[in-house]
């Protein structure tokens, strides 16, 4: 949660690179939505993945505080008598 702009960012910019006419290319030679997607968008798209994931991966280690601090505020400590 605490990462997610980061690969929000990462991911977007990754997509705006991408250009769109290679997916409508697909779409007029019969392909499918769904099977352009997987099969034109996401191949090209892999890299800001990927390293959207490495980034929020290795980012986390840093916010591992915060991550604690969230889990404390989600499920406080039982009261025993």
């Amino acid at each position: 949660m605490v990462t997610l702009p980061y690969v929000i960012r990462v991911v977007g910019s990754s997509m705006e690179q991408f250009d769109f006419s290679i997916e409508e290319a697909a779409w007029s030679l019969g392909c499918p939505k769904t099977a352009a997607f997987f099969k034109v968008v996401l191949p090209n798209v892999t890299s800001g993945i990927s390293s959207a994931f490495m980034l929020a991966f290795i980012n986390s280690f840093n916010n591992i505080p915060v991550s604690m601090f969230y889990q404390v505020l989600a499920c406080p400590p039982s009261r025993q008598p």
